[in-house]
């Protein structure tokens, strides 16, 4: 009997010591539960944490520019440049020849051309027909044809008094050479009676020391200067040649 109630309390104290076994084994797990549970804000802190700043290049290549529509950016190249040296000297031309029409590619000077023209300042040493001819002269021998050229060549010819009237003229209505000449003989020739050009014309001849050159020079002047109501005939004119 009485080893049947020592077995009886050993069962019980085997099924205390289990329970409480157990009751410690699921305290553990509940302890164990409630730390993971309490570091799960940590854990979430650490992966929701601000990424670290990673600086960013916007670059713009030249395939993206040429699929969109931009206004292209010019090239120095097609930029033109005008230095001050260069805007005074094509002022200067400009105010030169004024009242010529000019192309706008102009046709080059002849070299040292300054030292083989005729100028004219109306003083009276030889007439604006003949300067008219002996410039006409220098265009045929060295063999000047165009006509821009022409025209500033004989513009630079008059000086003093003459090239004053030429600068005051209107700007932009001499077309050609003939014009221009027109309007300088118009201006600066000698005008006289026609019955006393007639008599010198009756009365010219050639001086001793006068060229043949010289003399029909003078001839067509005169000739050239009397009206055509009575003028004589060419025929007639060339009996005053010298070499008729």
């Amino acid at each position: 009997m009485l080893i049947f109630k020592n077995l009886q309390k050993s069962i019980e104290l085997a099924s205390l010591t289990a329970a409480a076994s157990k009751l410690s084994t699921e305290s553990s797990k509940i302890v164990n539960t409630t730390s993971f549970t309490m570091t799960l804000p940590i854990i979430s802190t650490i992966v929701h944490s601000p990424k670290p700043f990673i600086p960013q290049f916007h670059l713009q290549l030249n395939i993206s520019s040429s699929s969109s529509s931009s206004t292209p950016i010019p090239s120095p190249s097609s930029s033109t440049t005008t230095f001050p040296h260069s805007q005074t000297k094509i002022s200067a031309m400009a105010d030169r020849y004024a009242p010529l029409v000019l192309p706008t590619q102009l046709h080059g000077m002849p070299q040292d051309y300054k030292r083989k023209i005729f100028f004219f300042d109306a003083t009276g040493h030889y007439t604006a027909q003949q300067h008219v001819n002996k410039m006409i002269d220098y265009f045929e021998l060295h063999e000047i044809d165009e006509f821009d050229v022409q025209m500033r060549l004989f513009s630079q010819t008059l000086v003093g008094d003459a090239n004053k009237w030429f600068k005051g003229l209107l700007a932009n209505h001499i077309t050609d050479l003939v014009a221009l000449n027109r309007l300088f003989i118009d201006r600066w020739e000698r005008r006289k009676n026609p019955l006393q050009i007639l008599s010198e014309y009756d009365n010219i001849r050639r001086a001793p020391n006068e060229s043949v050159q010289d003399y029909c020079t003078r001839f067509n002047n005169i000739y050239n200067a009397i009206p055509t109501n009575i003028k004589p005939p060419p025929n007639l004119a060339l009996i005053k040649l010298p070499y008729v």
